[in-house]
């Protein structure tokens, strides 16, 4: 294990400006330019290691819901993720793969979630289907707004 831990070097590079540097400027842009790299380090401080878990998360909820949707209409194949689509594909500032993988599987998903909307569903679905359909979805939604705000500290 790293110790001091990336969350430690992170707090005590913050407390050091806030206590040592930024009591040493005056007003203006040098100021505010500092004031909000001390406001990001303690969010980067709160959150830096949960990134993987949030994001497995999410997921592995989006996945088990676009299966449950694929109960209620199998016109929505394009759920289905191709067994040969590769998520590994550079993501700028990330240097762990495993991390990278989810945030790539993580916007394709995200992107299957828009398509979902853009689905012209009362074509496709009757009405018992679209009021499960809708109400899976909302939930699915709540559950990752949730995370989102878990996350950033919210």
């Amino acid at each position: 294990m790293l110790d001091p831990n990336i969350g430690l070097l992170i707090h005590g590079l913050r407390e050091e400006l806030k206590n040592s540097v930024l009591p040493e400027l005056g007003s203006g842009s040098a100021l505010r330019q500092l004031k909000a790299g001390i406001h990001l380090l303690g969010r980067l401080e709160k959150t830096w290691d949960l990134s993987a878990r949030y994001l497995l998360e999410d997921n592995n909820d989006i996945e088990t819901c676009f299966k449950e949707f694929l109960d209620l209409c199998t016109d929505f194949d394009f759920l289905n993720i191709p067994e040969n689509e590769d998520f590994t594909s550079t993501v700028v500032g990330v240097n762990d793969p495993n991390l990278t993988i989810q945030i790539n599987k993580n916007r394709y998903l995200h992107d299957c979630l828009t398509r979902i909307q853009d689905y012209d569903l009362e074509k496709r679905l009757n009405a018992e289907s679209s009021v499960k359909f809708y109400k899976k979805l909302n939930a699915l939604y709540r559950r990752m707004s949730k995370r989102d705000s878990d996350f950033v500290g919210g």
